[in-house]
């Protein structure tokens, strides 16, 4: 195996590696702007060549904690710096605001409500309040919700990257969720603000969800509530999905000078 020579990794000492540094600060310099930026921008911001920071830049892509836009002109924080961050909010003070949302919720509608976060293996439970219902569903933590006919992966597929969807989505076979689909998928659920569906995991389910934004307006997680069919209205316009789309945008407010 061939040895790498420690002026290949940049060393600052004997602990120090300055190529770890530069990274985090492009990072921290893309973290800082109120919207992505373009190559030569944060070039300029670390006083780089452009063709040197794209080296880098293409790394922390590879890495997910930084994404290119769509049209692949601008980069932003990526998927790993999401999670990241919520792990980091899980460690501290304000993890109790998401397990007040979600118990608040489930109190008012009597469903069972959780609290998912994207990954790449498709939505996860981080947060959940059983169902106060005798005959209610059920879920756990750390389950992973659907990647098709779910409200709660149709949220992260309306507001998050495609290079964010792309780990995940891959699992699906082969044209399951043609890009006509995704597209209208989309459009809906950013039209009404959420997304509601029957049939959710069995034909018995119902449910609904809506997205909850942190700093900067970016998607940190989904707000969702199920119930059985019968007992669970899922109409947009019912009580339940008012209360879901309330209790949503007040932690979105909270969590946004939180995070």
């Amino acid at each position: 195996m061939t040895e790498v020579q420690p002026e290949e990794l940049e060393m600052i000492g004997p602990k120090g590696i300055a190529s770890v540094e530069i990274a985090v600060n492009l990072v921290r310099t893309i973290e800082a702007s109120p919207e992505p930026l373009l190559l030569k921008e944060i070039a300029d911001a670390v006083g780089f060549s452009s063709s040197k920071a794209y080296h880098y830049l293409v790394s922390l892509v590879r890495s997910g904690l930084l994404e290119r836009e769509r049209g692949g002109m601008r980069y932003g924080l990526g998927s790993f710096s999401l999670q990241l961050g919520l792990t980091a909010l899980a460690r501290t003070g304000t993890a109790h605001l998401v397990a007040d949302a979600v118990r608040a919720l489930r109190d008012e509608v009597g469903h069972a409500t959780a609290f998912s976060v994207w990954s790449t293996r498709g939505a996860v439970v981080r947060h959940l309040e059983e169902s106060k219902e005798a005959l209610g569903v059920s879920m756990r933590l750390g389950t992973v919700l659907p990647l098709l006919n779910s409200p709660t992966t149709d949220i992260f597929l309306a507001w998050l990257p495609d290079e964010e969807l792309k780990p995940a989505l891959a699992a699906l076979p082969q044209k399951a969720l043609p890009l006509k689909k995704l597209v209208a998928i989309r459009q809906e659920t950013r039209q009404q603000g959420g997304a509601h569906a029957s049939g959710v995991r069995t034909p018995s389910i119902a449910g609904a969800a809506a997205p909850v934004f942190g700093g900067r307006g970016r998607l940190v997680g989904a707000l969702s509530t199920l119930g059985l069919v019968g007992q669970f209205d899922d109409r947009p316009t019912s009580k339940v999905s008012r209360a879901l789309h309330r209790h949503a945008r007040a932690l979105s407010d909270t969590l946004a000078t939180q995070m």
